[in-house]
């Protein structure tokens, strides 16, 4: 298991904790009502990119995934697009508190959208699972795994 599986659940306290008390100190600097005004404005911005880029997407996700399956995916596929860093920022903003909106917020700049993009594809491994039977009964699972070779950089789909 990866560092990031074995430790999500404790980093997602971690990050309800540290968002409490943010918004405790915001609430404390600029008042009860501006907090709440700020996670209000937060859920109205989330469901309106939600509506934007949701169903945009899941069609391409959808699309990724039917290509997975039929082995007609190029590693330049793995990231596409504005859509999907829309609904992630959309979600982050959905989220009630100051440091996720900020996070959104920023998954919603094209220089951090190409930086990520760039980063993902770099640690892109494609994979396709297989059970081979022998003729003695015996059953061997495993995974076909293609190093995925560094792509240049491209603009990023509209």
């Amino acid at each position: 298991m990866s560092f990031i599986r074995e430790r999500l659940p404790l980093l997602l306290i971690a990050l309800g904790v540290l968002e409490v008390v943010v918004l405790f100190l915001v609430g404390r600097a600029w008042g009860f009502g501006t907090v709440l005004l700020l996670i209000v404005l937060g859920w109205v911005i989330g469901a309106g990119l939600m509506l934007l880029a949701g169903g945009q997407a899941i069609t391409g996700l959808r699309a990724f995934a039917a290509r997975m399956q039929s082995g007609g995916a190029k590693s330049e596929d793995t990231v596409r697009g504005r859509p999907l860093f829309t609904a992630t920022a959309a979600l982050l903003f959905i989220f009630p508190g100051l440091i996720t909106a900020a996070a959104g917020g920023l998954l919603l700049l094209p220089p951090v959208q190409r930086a990520l993009t760039r980063k993902v594809r770099e640690n892109t491994r494609h994979t396709n699972s297989f059970t081979a039977f022998t003729s003695g009964g015996t059953v061997m699972d495993g995974d076909i795994v293609v190093e995925v070779e560094k792509i240049p950089p491209r603009e990023i789909e509209r």
